[in-house]
């Protein structure tokens, strides 16, 4: 196999500088010549690449076995390293300024990484490339280069991009250097397949489709075939059988979200050399990262749309505590059994701050960029379907935009000139891709294009006599997931005073349990109400919002997230029932609308400094509030983190 090592040399290359010669001369339009600065640009780019493969190549040859995949994936990220080092070559080393170490110092990171990948971390018994230590190096040394210049027209956009890509890399070295807290080998031990309340089910999925295919490798109980309805849990009595986990022909299923798995779980497999696959926490962990950086950028196009005026320090503290306050952080749990229900949830509110973030960032771009931000959003989109597919009633924000994008391509501008509709292309595509792949998969396990699963899930009760009723269920929805308010951790003092709010006790606010005296589901666990955040309340600054608005795609943006908030809890409660992790996708949502309605009541509000000021003041405690309100239910007695000793 030592010959794939110099193959891969010369092919990965030619891939990577391929794409970016590509995409650099379609956006600069430029006539393609060798005295054209793009052209010898990217030939001086693809001739580093191919000594640096080629060295990667040679080191290889010195090992004992290779593995050709994992040469080719390490190959293409070494070639982004080279990337980082040809800025070198249109230095003036006889007169070098302060403007010539950032080129030096990204070259330098890019070259150590290169080095330490090839010689520190090998164990040259199989010669093998981690494409997350490579990719760590590439990113910081563009990091580093974006320190000192503004490659954006957005000044503040470039200090949260570069805010979060030293994140990013934090966490990935933070990561590799404890792996065994982060991932687990692969093939998984025995230990980390099968137990009965199935902690590991995201694991097991992941080992069937290695199998190449869909069902888990555990096998049911004879006797569930023998009952005459398996999903009554009472008729389950005395046998054995793995918790909320479907059961369907005789075989074992998951009905959880499988996009987390192919957008989270094979990338890093892959990056880490086919070695490694990231558990819970670090799943959970880079959802909570990509949350708050999702939130960021949507508050900062919100804010170029409608309140420029506002200072950057306040953008930022005002994006950061509408993260928390949205349970942002709460993504991360305490109980190791319970990543298997976060993890759906997490990656589907990712997938809806970025599906709407890049959709709107695409609309006031124009050519190849535009192509590339509808086809995230879409890809995003495919997220969210792929992750809780009820949050995909989401979509219908956008439609007013689409339908207004496509009447424009109809008719001429005051220049005769006509939108350009091929970046909807791009955008259809991913969905259409995306939807046959979701609906495939479905078909394939249960006869249904539709079916995720659920109804055949072994859970507390039969799910399939679960209806959507709305004369009593609409009712305990609102209750339970608008309304019910949480509780002050109490204290008995020894003088027998009751009551007493201990407020050396963290969490000082807490959950509870509510049963109303008609439940149409009958699983009823804690829950908060939206009602209860001080943050939700920025949402009564909406008449000023229409006020300064006469767009219907905009009223239809800022007045129908309510309306969507009520129909996903009516929906979560009548087949699902209530419980404190439902509320990871409500909140969410109800932060990201209360955000919008700010930023759009700003358009009338924050002309004067006279009303600028206290609107701002007021935002900030209110969303501060529902942060510390947020932040004790992350503690929650239910699922929360527990603070030890």
């Amino acid at each position: 196999m030592k010959w794939a090592l110099f193959v891969f040399a010369f092919v990965a290359p030619i891939i990577v500088n391929g794409i970016f010669f590509f995409f650099e001369t379609f956006k600069k339009k430029e006539n393609l010549s060798f005295k054209n600065k793009t052209v010898q640009k990217e030939l001086w780019n693809l001739g580093a690449s191919f000594v640096l493969c080629l060295i990667s190549a040679i080191v290889g040859l010195f090992s004992s076995d290779v593995s050709a995949m994992n040469i080719f994936v390490g190959n293409l990220f070494i070639c982004l390293l080279a990337r980082e080092m040809t800025p070198l070559i249109k230095l003036d080393w006889k007169k070098l300024d302060k403007k010539a170490i950032t080129p030096i110092a990204k070259a330098a990171i890019a070259l150590l990484g290169f080095i330490f990948e090839i010689s520190l971390f090998q164990t040259w018994s199989i010669y093998l490339l981690s494409g997350m230590r490579l990719g760590a190096f590439a990113l910081l040394a563009y990091l580093v280069g974006n320190l000192t210049e503004s490659y954006y027209e957005n000044k503040d956009l470039s200090i949260i991009r570069v805010a979060f890509a030293f994140f990013f890399i934090v966490f990935l070295f933070y990561t590799i250097s404890d792996p065994k807290a982060w991932f687990d080998a692969y093939p998984f031990e025995d230990g980390l397949k099968y137990l009965e309340d199935n902690p590991y089910l995201y694991y097991n999925q992941f080992d069937a489709f290695m199998h190449g295919q869909l069902h888990l490798a555990a096998e049911p109980d004879p006797r569930l075939a023998s009952l005459e309805n398996p999903y009554d849990p009472y008729q389950r009595v005395g046998i054995s059988y793995l918790w909320d986990t479907v059961y369907w022909n005789g075989k074992y299923y998951s009905y959880y979200g499988v996009a987390p798995i192919f957008f989270v779980m094979f990338p890093v497999y892959i990056l880490s050399g086919f070695t490694i696959v990231p558990n819970g926490l670090f799943c959970l962990t880079l959802a909570t990262v990509l949350y708050a950086y999702g939130i960021f950028r949507l508050s900062l196009l919100l804010k170029g749309k409608y309140a420029a005026n506002l200072p950057s320090w306040f953008v930022y503290a005002f994006s950061f505590l509408v993260f928390v306050s949205s349970l942002g952080y709460n993504f991360l749990n305490f109980r190791w059994t319970d990543w298997k229900y976060r993890v759906p949830f997490a990656y589907a509110v990712v997938g809806m701050v970025f599906f709407l973030a890049y959709f709107f960032e695409g609309l006031k771009r124009e050519g190849i960029k535009q192509h590339i931000y509808w086809g995230l959003s879409a890809l995003f989109y495919v997220l969210i379907m792929g992750s809780r597919p009820e949050l995909g009633i989401i979509a219908i924000l956008i439609v007013p935009y689409l339908v207004k994008y496509i009447l424009q391509g109809r008719t001429k501008n005051a220049k005769g000139e006509k939108n350009n509709l091929y970046p909807l292309i791009p955008f259809a595509a991913v969905l259409v891709v995306g939807g046959i792949a979701l609906a495939g998969y479905n078909f394939l396990r249960f006869g249904s294009l539709t079916e995720f699963g659920s109804n055949y899930q072994l859970t507390i009760n039969d799910a399939r006599t679960n209806s959507l009723d709305l004369e009593h269920g609409l009712f305990d929805a609102f209750y339970h997931y608008f309304w019910q308010q949480p509780i002050f951790s109490m204290k008995i003092e020894e003088t027998g005073f009751a009551g007493f709010f201990d407020f050396g006790q963290f969490p000082f606010i807490t959950t509870q349990y509510v049963g109303l005296r008609y439940e149409t589901h009958v699983y009823i666990s804690h829950s908060v109400g939206l009602l209860s955040s001080p943050a939700f309340y920025l949402g009564l600054l909406l008449p000023f919002g229409l006020a300064a608005h006469k767009k219907i795609e905009e009223w239809v943006y800022l007045i129908l997230p309510p309306f969507l908030l009520l129909i996903l809890c009516w929906l979560m409660y009548c087949l699902g029932g209530v419980c404190m992790r439902y509320i990871l996708y409500f909140w969410p949502l109800a932060g990201i609308w209360a955000m919008s309605v700010f930023y759009s009541s700003c358009s009338t509000l924050t002309k004067e400094k006279s009303t600028r000021t206290p609107l701002m003041v007021l935002s900030l405690v209110l969303l501060a509030l529902g942060a510390f309100l947020a932040i004790n239910l992350g503690m929650n007695p239910f699922d929360g983190w527990q603070i030890v000793g």
